[in-house]
């Protein structure tokens, strides 16, 4: 079966303690540049429906000698999140 993988945050999973101070005063011009997620201005819902992949993966049964596994180096004050959807379907009814 294969797999699409979606990087829901974009490439941004740490925002620097400069640009944080920045977000209460409504002057980080740069945001939507930088690739930090603007959740006032898109949907998580419709961001999802629009993205493209970032990578297409083919995952091999449980069993095999190789199984292939999405990896991030993460700071220790980051996230990452990505969404797995099975490649070639149709998503249900209020799937993301």
């Amino acid at each position: 079966m294969g797999w699409d993988l979606f990087d829901v945050w974009g490439n941004q999973t740490v925002m620097s303690n400069a640009v944080a101070s920045q977000v209460p005063n409504g002057i980080l011009a740069v945001a939507n540049a930088t690739g930090y997620y603007n959740a006032s201005d898109t949907s998580w819902a419709e961001a999802l429906n629009h993205c493209r992949p970032i990578r297409s993966c083919s995952v091999r049964p449980l069993g095999a000698s190789k199984v292939e596994e999405p990896s991030a180096n993460i700071p220790r004050h980051g996230i990452q999140m990505w969404r797995l959807r099975p490649q070639g379907g149709t998503p249900k009814r209020g799937e993301l």
